[in-house]
């Protein structure tokens, strides 16, 4: 992305080749017990997977709930699903993976 003028087709397929990809995180937790039991819950009701981040540099440590990875044209959907559980306090987030 030298010019930074990009299509939006063109910008997803660059994140995509550098591993980061959308997510949805609709929740984070210092006890990972919890995380998991609200994750477990959403698994049998979004579309997307379910994953419990840990956070890295960050003191206390969160596990953050991730919903994704999530295509572009998609993300209006899932935020629609989303909100249906009425998960009112969530944000889409770009996250690299390793």
């Amino acid at each position: 992305m030298k010019d930074g003028i990009y299509s939006e087709k063109k910008f997803n397929d660059y994140l995509k080749a550098n591993g980061i990809y959308t997510y949805i995180q609709v929740a984070a937790f210092r006890n990972i017990d919890v995380a998991q039991m609200v994750s477990n819950s959403l698994i049998k009701k979004v579309d997307y997977n379910v994953y419990i981040k840990e956070t890295i540099k960050m003191k206390p440590i969160f596990f953050r709930i991730l919903i994704g990875p999530i295509e572009q044209e998609h993300v209006k959907d899932s935020i629609k699903q989303i909100e249906s559980l009425n998960i009112k306090n969530y944000f889409i987030t770009q996250e690299f993976i390793y």
